[in-house]
């Protein structure tokens, strides 16, 4: 089984200097965030639904995207993005650790993808179970 999860991503490094340049110098700044996607593919014991994939990206990532929102709905996404600022690699490790918990799901690999906003490249990363001989 195969899904692309579209997520939101909060750079850490990035809030942290906004605020440095508040607190320091009375300058307002905006942290970055970016659209991003986790691709998760899995070998399967049991009988398993596409749906508990999804639920299984929310339960591990927190920050889905929207499609359409209103403003304060927009405020609400900002506040939940703030609260779950994750790096390429923290985003991965979520994810492994919410597959790994599932005894219907054998093996797996996730590729995560922050769409950089600020760089002229992409930030990835890559994990896997690590099964010998399973997915790579």
């Amino acid at each position: 089984m195969h899904l692309d999860f579209e997520y939101s991503s909060a750079c850490p490094c990035s809030y942290e200097l906004a605020e440095h340049a508040r607190e320091t110098r009375d300058v307002a700044t905006i942290p970055h965030s970016q659209r991003s996607v986790a691709n998760v593919t899995g070998a399967l014991k049991d009988e398993f639904f596409v749906e508990d994939l999804v639920q299984i990206c929310r339960n591990a990532l927190k920050t889905e995207t929207q499609v359409m929102v209103k403003r304060e709905d927009e405020q609400a996404f900002a506040e939940l993005n703030g609260a779950f600022q994750k790096f390429v690699e923290d985003a991965a490790r979520l994810l492994y650790d919410e597959l790994d918990s599932y005894n219907s799901i054998r093996d797996f690999v996730v590729r995560c993808v922050h769409m950089e906003s600020l760089h002229s490249h992409d930030a990835v990363s890559r994990i896997c179970k690590g099964l010998p001989n399973g997915l790579r």
